[in-house]
């Protein structure tokens, strides 16, 4: 097997044929329309022109909340920074405390991934910052909360790519105007639940990528009648069932796909998909055409990518 590797610092988004874990990865045919690629990019500035850079290559691995393992948090820098060396593709969720601070949280209270008590919403940052994180299994951790301004700061440095999950305790705006302030608004990708927030989004940053829910090619006819940019947008396709047309019809115009197989086990597809050991159904999601798979088990998932396509090297976000 070959293992993955980040070339550079900048950040690479890779290919991976699949190999059965624990051998190595076999010489062996370019996986489907991979003879007629697209000539890579230059290293881009701008998310959307990377995202068009990958297309056609292979698929990339999305490292939900941040790719949380034991004694590493979720939504935490430190898990970051241990991430990255996998995939430079990081969802993190955003919250607001009382006093208005933007920082990363995924649940409503406080209790799970913290030694603190309560609701997000009726505390002040003070409070927050000064308590430890918990992984996932629940052991307290060194770490501490991490505020969307450190994160953005810490992205902008390592060529990270941050996904942004606005939950319900702050606006759209205030994450486009903390975003805006940092000047990263084409280094981060939104993410909109519904056509009215892709809407909203593209009217407060126009320039700005996001991930859009699309089910059929008439999602994509309302985003166009709305006016939203299509060459901003990266498709959104669920979590329960792959959908090779679908991603191929969006590819052919430009429209990139991402599919999730994270959720809670086990009705996941991650789960699902590592429960015999041998992960072969990942493979058929990079033949079918998508380009992001969205997963709680990236750092497995990357152990068994081989890395041979190093054309993959030219689509850097710097």
């Amino acid at each position: 097997m070959v293992a993955l590797a980040l070339l550079g610092i900048a950040g690479v988004f890779w290919l991976g044929r699949m190999s059965a874990p624990g051998a190595d990865a076999p010489a062996g045919p370019r996986l489907p329309g991979s003879e007629s690629r697209p000539t890579p990019a230059a290293q881009s500035a701008d998310v959307a022109a990377f995202f068009d850079c990958v297309r056609g290559h292979g698929v990339v691995l999305g490292a939900h909340r941040g790719g949380p393992a034991p004694g590493l948090p979720e939504n935490a820098l430190e898990t970051f920074v241990s991430t990255l060396r996998l995939t430079p593709l990081l969802e993190v969720d955003v919250q607001a405390t009382r006093d208005g601070v933007l920082f990363l949280h995924h649940d409503r209270e406080l209790d799970r991934t913290t030694t603190g008590t309560g609701v997000v919403a009726d505390t002040d940052w003070a409070v927050i910052k000064a308590l430890q994180l918990r992984d996932n299994d629940g052991a307290v951790t060194e770490f501490a909360p991490t505020t969307l301004d450190a994160a953005l700061t810490w992205a902008s440095a390592s060529g990270a790519i941050l996904q942004l999950d606005k939950k319900r305790t702050v606006g759209f705006a205030d994450v486009v105007n903390a975003v805006r302030a940092r000047e990263m608004l084409h280094r981060v990708v939104f993410i909109t639940y519904s056509l009215e927030d892709a809407v909203l989004v593209h009217r407060l940053a126009p320039e700005a990528a996001m991930t859009v829910s699309i089910e059929s090619q008439a999602d994509v006819d309302r985003l166009r009648a709305e006016g939203v940019d299509l060459s901003r947008v990266l498709a959104w396709t669920g979590t329960r069932t792959p959908s090779p047309a679908l991603w191929q019809a969006l590819g052919q115009q430009g429209i990139e796909s991402f599919f999730g197989t994270l959720g809670r086990p086990p009705e996941s597809l991650d789960a699902r998909y590592w429960s015999d050991g041998d992960p072969q159904e990942y493979q058929q999601l990079v033949a079918g055409g998508l380009q992001v798979i969205a997963t709680d088990e990236v750092r497995r998932l990357a152990a068994v990518l081989s890395a041979d396509d190093r054309a993959l090297a030219a689509c850097r976000l710097r």
